[in-house]
C-alpha cells in the first residue's frame, strides 16, 4: 500500500496491541494516522506528534513511521443538523427517548441535560402525582426554558382507554411551563396534543401506504379552539397532507 507521508512521535509510540488500539478508539478529538512498523510490517495507529506529508524529510535520527492513512478529527458536535441544536439550545444533536413507567427516570434526564442532550421523561403509566413530582424534581436540578435553564422535556401517551389521565397530564404540563414534550402512540391529533405548549415536537402518522411521515411544524392551538375539524391532519408543505376524513 502506497504512503501518503511519515508521522513522527516527538516522544510517543503508535499503537500496535489490541488493548493500545482500543485506548485510542475514544480519542475522537485527535487525528488517526494508520501507521506502518517499517521492520515488522505491522498495522498500528498513532495520535499526537506530527504528521509530515509525502515529501517532507524527517530530521536526521528521528524515528518515523511510514504512514498509509489518515483520520482528522471528529466532533459528534458536528454530526446531525446544526438547527436542532440551536432550537433546542442544546450542545449534540442527541435524545433519549422517553422509555414508559418512568424507566427514562429523573436522573437519566438530568444526566443528559447536564452533558448536553435533550432527555425525555417517561411519564406513560405513571399518574399525574407521580409525574407532578418528577417535574419538580427537573425543576428543581435543571431549571426552566423560561428561566433559561438547561433543555429537557417529558412524554404525553395516548390513552383512549383514560382520556382523562391523558388529559390532566397535558394540563400539567401545561400549568407548569413544560416546553418540550414527546407525543407517543398517537394515531391522530387529540386535543391534549393541540393544547400543551411545546416547541418544536415532531408528529408521526401513517399515510394510505402504511409508511409513516414526520412533520416537526410547531402546533399550538388554544384548548376552546380545539375542534373536531382541528383535528384532521394539518397541511404542511414538508410532508402532510389533508385526507378526507
Amino acid at each position: 500500500m502506497e504512503t501518503i507521508g511519515v508521522w513522527i512521535g516527538n516522544g510517543a509510540a503508535p499503537a500496535f496491541k489490541q488493548a493500545d488500539l482500543l485506548a485510542a478508539v475514544p480519542q475522537l478529538r485527535s487525528p488517526a494516522h494508520v501507521v506502518q512498523d517499517p521492520a515488522s510490517g505491522a498495522l498500528g495507529v498513532a495520535q499526537g506528534g506530527l504528521f509530515m506529508p509525502q515529501g517532507m524529510q524527517a530530521p536526521g535520527g528521528t524515528p518515523a513511521w511510514p504512514v498509509l492513512a489518515t483520520l482528522p478529527p471528529i466532533y459528534p458536535e458536528w454530526l446531525g443538523d446544526r438547527s436542532f441544536c440551536e432550537t433546542h439550545a442544546v450542545r449534540f444533536p442527541y435524545v433519549s427517548g422517553a422509555m414508559a413507567n418512568g424507566i427514562a427516570s429523573t436522573r437519566l434526564v438530568i444526566a443528559m441535560a447536564r452533558a448536553g442532550f435533550l432527555g425525555f421523561f417517561g411519564a406513560a403509566g405513571l399518574g399525574p402525582a407521580t409525574i407532578e413530582q418528577a417535574l419538580h424534581e427537573l425543576e428543581r436540578e435543571l431549571g426552566t426554558a423560561d428561566s433559561g435553564g438547561l433543555t429537557w422535556g417529558a412524554n404525553l401517551i395516548h390513552s383512549p382507554n383514560e382520556p382523562a389521565i391523558e388529559e390532566r397530564v397535558a394540563d400539567l404540563y401545561i400549568r407548569r411551563g413544560v416546553r418540550r414534550v414527546s407525543a407517543a402512540a398517537y394515531m391522530r391529533p387529540t386535543p391534549p396534543t393541540f393544547a400543551t405548549p411545546t416547541r418544536g415536537w415532531a408528529s408521526v402518522r401513517a399515510d394510505g401506504s402504511g409508511a409513516s411521515t414526520m412533520c416537526s411544524r410547531r402546533s399550538r392551538v388554544p384548548r376552546s379552539r380545539v375542534t373536531s375539524s382541528s383535528l384532521r391532519p394539518p397541511r404542511c408543505s414538508t410532508c402532510w397532507s389533508r385526507r378526507a376524513s
